[in-house]
């Protein structure tokens, strides 16, 4: 296995699988719901749902960069995946 692909797999692992470090975020999140999820304790903190298009935004970005193709420049992302 290339070093890159060892890097894409356990970067996909720590999303969405067998982490080395643990549950993975998805595994974090079951059983959020929606509600929960838009919670925020104050206005100087994030909410759950705002961390994980965060990270999800990010993952989507390491991906494409690995792929080689030119990643989509924030102000370029599609809102309703916001």
């Amino acid at each position: 296995m290339s070093e890159v692909a060892r890097i894409r797999d356990q970067f996909r692992r720590a999303f969405d699988g067998e982490a080395w470090h643990g549950p993975s975020v998805m595994a974090l999140l079951e059983g959020v719901t929606a509600e929960q999820a838009s919670w925020k304790d104050s206005s100087d903190n994030h909410s759950i749902g705002q961390l994980v298009s965060h990270l999800a935004f990010w993952n989507e970005r390491v991906l494409q960069s690995f792929k080689g193709t030119k990643p989509k420049r924030m102000g370029e992302r599609d809102s309703t995946t916001a």
